[in-house]
């Protein structure tokens, strides 16, 4: 059983973002699995560079996206962009250093951002009037 389920919740309504959103959900499930299997230490170092690899292309993506929109709220999301990959390079590294399981520290920071990051419905993203805020994610 996967330890996240794509849910309408994450959909921002942005067909080419919601992919990458699945995607990301596909590798921590991925990742949780490998864990649960008790797959060896050294594929937490593979995933983490994965994951970084990964995310830098998915803000990029998402960030462009914002500025051609001029999404008010884009210093901010950027801001929170930073601080994934800040936080799981200062992981990465940790492992490397110390060479301990870091896999539920990981995984509960991965769970703990998707539920929270793209639940940010980004109404001003789509550059949809307010009143039309409600019709936002096509689920």
């Amino acid at each position: 059983m996967p330890v996240l389920e794509w849910n309408e919740d994450f959909c921002l309504g942005i067909e080419h973002l919601d992919n990458e959103h699945r995607y990301l959900v596909e590798m921590i499930n991925f990742f949780y699995d490998a864990c649960a299997k008790k797959s060896p230490v050294e594929n937490l170092d593979i995933f983490l560079k994965e994951l970084i690899i990964y995310a830098a292309a998915h803000f990029n993506s998402e960030e462009k996206m914002m500025k051609e929109l001029e999404y008010v709220e884009f210093a901010e999301h950027k801001e929170r962009h930073l601080f994934f990959v800040k936080t799981i390079v200062e992981m990465k590294a940790e492992f490397e250093e110390e060479r301990k399981d870091i896999s539920v520290v990981t995984l509960t920071f991965l769970i703990h951002w998707m539920r929270h990051h793209t639940q940010l419905k980004m109404p001003n993203l789509a550059g949809l009037p307010p009143e039309t805020e409600g019709q936002w994610c096509q689920r």
